[in-house]
């Protein structure tokens, strides 16, 4: 059996993964595809695309030229932004703490994790989360979680074919996994490339009992062609093994096997597109400045270097030597096309910002309300709640896996993501209506206040150790309180004054 066999979505979908990567690179990566991205012109193509030959030479200027745009990169940034604008809730048991300072074997922790996971989704909308454990036994050894992104994950299978009751419905039965990559050779200083597929297999302990209970096992393989299922491991935690296969496949929007198309998918289309767009109208700016010499009657005069004759120059200081009754001239190119060119850029360009979320942090006005602002983003940001939400559900399924694997509670595992994707504008005027409105009687407590007062960043004190600050500072300052108390006083004879028709200050009533 062959492992470099791959799923039926998988060759689709890899198409587009490749794609969204190398725009998420950027322009280097892009330039350097060159043709896949960039077709050049037909002109070029008829002066021949060869080594040293004309028309990839003038291919090499049009696309040094051309700009590819960082819209695709940028909405993944701002948009991972917004998601991780709070860090998210996760409460584990605690025989699994030790997850929270290092997930993953090179010590990622359970935050980061769930940062990488919502940057992937992003990216290219898949992610893969597998509970693996070192093959050697020791007393330490602790389950941890690998990461395998879109590509990595090759084939899989969900169905079950059997009917003895002992595997789930629809419960993954197979997966294969790319862990290929650069290994160093043994004692040297050289690198060669390997290909390794980790294989994850549910079926009987014993492969000749086609009745037996479902196992979990796993194995990894050097060659595509050495698949043996006699050298499958069954990973064992204190003498438990799994009855299931410990993986899970994160999508923009859902945590099933099969993949989902990826939520800025269009952007990195639209991207792709702009960055043509403008190879086509720098291309056209060039050829304009770039007027072309025609000389009429000059037929024979110039040549090429080393032909005896003197090439044609152009430029202060050339000369043209024109037969008799000759003309010389400058046609150029029309210019009628490039505005219409740099408006269609300019629409793609506000499309572009539009499809990257980009546009949901321009305010309407300084006036606008934290409610109001939380709603028209949220509005815009609909589908990233849901990203959110899949993604916290992902990490939360496979450490519930390894609660149940480690004889701890799942039900003690929570991931919450934040949703709140806004934070309103620090006002002081709003804190001086909610401080009038609680000595009104409004039932707000000064803990509650200071809450609001720490999220919006003022403080990083507990209310604890404001009040205890506040004391201290009242013993050390006396002045402070005094001058306080001084213009409390002289806010009171102003209102005062306000309220006394006659204007001045208030009448002292005669005793």
């Amino acid at each position: 059996m062959s492992l470099s066999t791959v799923h039926p979505l998988y060759e689709a979908f890899k198409l587009i993964w490749d794609k969204l990567d190398d725009v998420f690179e950027g322009q280097d990566k892009i330039k350097n595809e060159r043709e896949k991205y960039l077709p050049p012109l037909p002109s070029m193509v008829l002066d021949g695309m060869g080594p040293n030959q004309h028309g990839a030479i003038k291919y090499e200027q049009y696309i040094y030229r051309a700009n590819f745009p960082d819209d695709y990169s940028e909405a993944v940034r701002n948009n991972h932004g917004l998601l991780w604008s709070k860090p998210a809730t996760i409460q584990l048991p605690d025989g699994m703490q030790y997850l929270n300072d290092k997930a993953t074997r090179d010590g990622m922790n359970l935050q980061s994790l769930l940062g990488i996971i919502n940057e992937m989704q992003l990216r290219n909308g898949r992610i893969g989360l597998l509970l693996d454990m070192d093959s050697e036994a020791s007393p330490t050894n602790k389950p941890f979680i690998s990461v395998y992104y879109a590509k990595t994950i090759r084939n899989w299978d969900k169905a079950d074919h059997r009917e003895d009751g002992t595997v789930a419905l629809d419960a993954l039965n197979m997966v294969v996994l790319d862990e290929s990559g650069p290994v160093r050779v043994p004692n040297g200083f050289s690198w060669k490339e390997e290909q390794r597929r980790r294989v994850l297999m549910l079926g009987p302990l014993n492969v000749d009992d086609a009745e037996g209970e479902a196992i979990y096992q796993n194995g990894l393989f050097v060659q595509e062609d050495d698949f043996d299922p006699e050298a499958l491991i069954t990973p064992v935690y204190h003498g438990e093994s799994l009855k299931e296969i410990p993986f899970v496949a994160i999508n923009a929007s859902d945590c099933l096997i099969n993949p989902d198309s990826p939520p800025l998918l269009g952007l990195a289309n639209l991207v792709l597109s702009m960055y043509v767009s403008d190879a086509d109208y720098r291309q056209h700016l060039f050829l304009q400045s770039q007027d072309t010499l025609v000389r009429v009657g000059a037929s024979g005069a110039g040549g090429e270097e080393g032909d005896g004759k003197a090439p044609v120059r152009v430029g202060a200081g050339a000369v043209i030597d024109v037969a008799l009754g000759g003309d010389a001239k400058y046609v150029g190119v029309e210019s009628q096309g490039l505005s219409e060119e740099r408006l269609a850029i300019q629409n793609d360009k506000a499309e572009a910002q539009l499809k990257a979320g980009q546009m949901v942090n321009n305010t309407k006005g300084s006036q606008e309300s934290g409610e109001a602002l939380r709603t028209r983003i949220g509005a815009r940001t609909a589908s990233l709640v849901q990203l959110a939400k899949t993604g916290a559900y992902g990490l939360e399924t496979i450490l519930k896996i390894c609660a149940r694997w480690m004889g701890e509670d799942p039900s003690l595992v929570k991931v919450e993501p934040n949703l709140d994707f806004s934070k309103a504008q620090f006002s002081g005027q709003n804190l001086v209506q909610t401080m009038a409105a609680r000595n009104l009687g409004a039932p707000v407590s000064l803990e509650t206040i200071h809450e609001y007062l720490a999220d919006q960043g003022l403080t990083k004190l507990t209310f604890e150790e404001e009040m205890k600050k506040i004391k201290d500072e009242i013993t050390a300052y006396p002045e402070i309180l005094q001058l306080n108390q001084g213009k409390s006083d002289q806010n009171a004879v102003q209102q005062g004054s306000g309220n006394n028709s006659g204007g001045g200050l208030p009448q002292q009533t005669q005793s």
